[in-house]
């Protein structure tokens, strides 16, 4: 059963490294990425919604105030997606999935300024490693006009937002099924992005941005509720972060199958002092703080 459970958290992940290259493809001339966002929030919260009821007899009775807190937890999913996808427009899926990675060293300080948490040697290591991979990755210390100073800031304040996710889904309601907790959470993601996207929906590129948002949203959302929900609580946390770490080689890998994005040898170094960096942060620790 724990094989089980592996496998559906290891396919989550891979699914994870498929939106940055598929938003690309889908920014042709002509491709509207606000549209594009509005419908991978809209149609996967309908399926989400839709499986939620289908399974409504594993569900938890939420009160109203429950119900909206979860919802409201949600406004951090819709910015990252928006952030993220935003940077793309100026930087390769490979430098904007590493500067999503971020996110693991900014919740790791979250923790030790908002909440107090020890700081661990373990964590010292990760947050180095993670640092040093990224200047490598990114190249920030090469000639500047490799690397789009805008894209790095959106896809950075992508990172800041996911590291809130992270804080936020991981401290309510964790006695619900993460289904029903992943359901509610797009759901309150879904009205942010109508609110910021909605301009962004063109009649003359309306099939284009569904066909896109809706093939985008099975990766991005669906296909990880759906396996996380399944297999994430039959493992350990250690383990499901070491796994969910698969999405930044798996984004770069499919950048290059689907868009011939290259990785030279500093960032192939800097991708992987970041993977080894997760691998380190999910490990036992010794406090020393």
């Amino acid at each position: 059963m724990k094989n089980v459970s592996l496998a559906l958290v290891f396919l989550g992940s891979i699914s994870y490294g498929m939106p940055a290259p598929l938003m690309k493809l889908a920014n042709v001339p002509g491709g509207q990425t606000g549209g594009i966002i509005f419908f991978v929030f809209v149609l996967s919260s309908l399926v989400l919604n839709v499986l939620s009821f289908i399974r409504k007899n594993n569900q938890d009775k939420l009160g109203g105030k429950a119900l909206l807190k979860i919802m409201f937890s949600g406004i951090p999913l819709a910015l990252t997606t928006s952030f993220y996808f935003a940077s793309l427009k100026y930087i390769p899926v490979s430098v904007a999935v590493v500067m999503l990675m971020q996110s693991v060293w900014i919740s790791q300080l979250i923790d030790y300024v908002v909440f107090r948490k020890v700081i661990s040697l373990r964590n010292v290591i990760s947050i180095m490693l993670i640092l040093t991979g990224t200047v490598l990755a990114t190249k920030v210390t090469g000639n500047l006009q490799e690397v789009s100073l805008t894209g790095l800031i959106l896809a950075f304040l992508g990172a800041v937002s996911y590291a809130a996710t992270i804080q936020i889904t991981g401290r309510i309601r964790t006695d619900i099924s993460p289904l029903q907790k992943a359901t509610i959470l797009s759901s309150g993601a879904c009205v942010i992005a109508v609110i910021l996207w909605y301009h962004s929906v063109r009649a003359d590129y309306l099939i284009h941005q569904m066909y896109w948002g809706g093939l985008i949203s099975i990766f991005a959302i669906i296909i990880p509720a759906v396996t996380f929900s399944a297999g994430m609580p039959k493992i350990s946390p250690g383990l499901g972060a070491i796994i969910t770490s698969l999405e930044l080689p798996c984004a770069i890998l499919f950048a290059w199958l689907l868009l011939g994005e290259a990785i030279d040898t500093s960032g192939f170094i800097g991708v992987t002092l970041i993977l080894i960096a997760v691998v380190c942060g999910a490990l036992p620790d010794k406090k020393i703080a």
